[in-house]
């Protein structure tokens, strides 16, 4: 996975992710919400015990303290990470 930070400004974070197949974002809680969006591909995204499909034209939000993941299987991700901090 690579990522870049667009942004930051404030109280607002904007970072770009680029995930090859087969990467991820380990599990991890973040302390303010994230919203995610899918600009390219196709991949997974979870919050706590929910595995939801994530692709081009989605997006979700993490809301905050609560443990989430982002990752692909046999295609590329591109997304944006919108974080209030």
């Amino acid at each position: 996975m690579d990522g870049r930070v667009l942004l930051v400004r404030d109280g607002l974070l904007l970072a770009m992710l680029r995930f090859a197949p087969a990467a991820t974002i380990h599990e991890h809680a973040a302390g303010h919400e994230i919203d995610v969006i899918c600009l390219e591909g196709e991949g997974f995204i979870s919050i706590e015990d929910r595995v939801n499909s994530f692709a081009a034209g989605q997006w979700i939000t993490w809301p905050a303290d609560r443990v989430h993941r982002l990752w692909t299987a046999d295609s590329g991700m591109i997304t944006l990470m919108v974080e209030r901090l």
